[in-house]
């Protein structure tokens, strides 16, 4: 009985084991980049001899596939961000052959950006309290991307003024941008806290004011963030009953002394939109009465919130979206005021730019730079 060669002979053909598509990130630094190795194999003939070569498209100028799978090599002459796509096969000893489409993610050249993380102010205390703090401030430069990474932003919020059950100004939220944190502002202490004993400001980014004193106490501000922010001031012991202001960033806020509440620590001036934005500025300090001669303090930089005074007079917010603290409230039962959001705030060259955010931030340009205000959390992918 004659057999038909040809019904006892099964084609094999290569199997991809490189999952198709994305090869991941190179980047035209001068360096030769990271092999990438692929992979396929004949599951029928495990001995077989499997060679490579692009088939479609063409590889990242500067690099070269190896006939055994390895892209190589040194990136040249890219000017912008881009994504690279082409075609290998794979064949084996008999020359069957299967495809697979990739792509090479580029990066022309680093991404460096500058940015300034804000955090968010705090409120001011109740019943003539200290003003709140104002938000850790941080400016970085220079500070480098990767491309194709996708950087959460996170906008801390401003604390709420003291009232009559918290006493207390309510601490400012947390900023974070690429593994950086500003720390919220501390917030600002109370006649009225501790079932009514006075207290210390809270402490955070900037220290919130201390508190007034029937005692002799001089009751300190909290404490800033080494870096980020400085001290509140103390308030005043026994008559007139003045409280401390917020701390800011380029000031600790005022002590308050007998004829006044301290004002809010000075802000810092920032030009990275391409103009200036005042920003972290302390809330003023709340006082008795004016009557007794005893003024309230005033925000610092004219951003942080005033402080208020008799009869119930709150104190007032913090100017929006500069981390600044608020007022403390006013004689008997005023309560304070809230302090403001923070801020991140991006900037790079366009031409690096990707455009990929969330969160709806602002985009201007100033120069040959695009500048990204987050005013609310959101995401930046470079």
């Amino acid at each position: 009985m004659a057999y038909n060669r040809k019904l006892l002979y099964t084609k094999s053909f290569p199997s991809w084991n490189t999952p198709e598509g994305d090869l991941g990130v190179v980047s035209q630094n001068g360096s030769p980049i990271t092999p990438i190795q692929l992979v396929a194999t004949e599951l029928n003939e495990p001995g077989s001899t499997i060679t490579y070569a692009v088939t479609a498209g063409a590889l990242p100028t500067g690099l070269t596939l190896s006939t055994s799978g390895e892209i190589s090599g040194t990136l040249t002459g890219y000017t912008d961000n881009g994504i690279v796509y082409f075609s290998l096969t794979a064949t084996d000893n008999e020359g069957e052959s299967v495809s697979r489409d990739f792509y090479i993610k580029i990066q022309g050249f680093p991404v460096f950006a500058d940015y300034v993380i804000l955090a968010g102010g705090a409120g001011g205390g109740s019943r003539f309290g200290g003003g709140g703090g104002a938000g850790g401030y941080l400016s970085l430069t220079n500070q480098s991307l990767t491309v194709g990474v996708t950087y959460t932003v996170t906008v801390g919020a401003g604390g709420a003024g003291g009232d009559l059950s918290s006493f207390f100004g309510g601490n400012g939220g947390n900023s974070v941008f690429n593994g950086s944190t500003a720390i919220g502002g501390g917030g600002g202490a109370s006649y009225g806290a501790g079932q009514g004993a006075q207290s210390t400001g809270l402490s955070g980014g900037s220290g919130g004011g201390g508190a007034s004193s029937e005692q002799s106490t001089f009751y300190p501000g909290g404490s800033g963030t080494s870096g980020q922010g400085l001290s509140g001031g103390s308030g005043y012991a026994r008559t007139p009953y003045t409280s401390g202001g917020g701390g800011g960033f380029n000031s600790s806020g005022q002590n308050a002394t007998t004829s006044k509440g301290g004002d809010g620590g000075a802000g810092v001036s920032s030009n990275i939109t391409g103009s200036a934005v005042l920003m972290a500025a302390g809330g003023g300090g709340g006082s008795y009465r004016s009557s007794n001669g005893s003024l309230k303090g005033i925000g610092g930089s004219g951003i942080g919130g005033d402080g208020g005074d008799y009869t119930n007079v709150p104190g007032t917010a913090a100017v929006i979206h500069t981390g600044s603290g608020g007022g403390g409230g006013g004689y008997p039962d005023g309560f304070g005021g809230a302090g403001s959001s923070g801020l991140v705030i991006i900037r790079m060259q366009t031409a690096a730019y990707s455009g990929l955010t969330t969160g709806n931030p602002t985009v201007t340009t100033d120069g040959s730079d695009t500048i990204l205000t987050y005013t609310g959390s959101g995401t930046y992918t470079a």
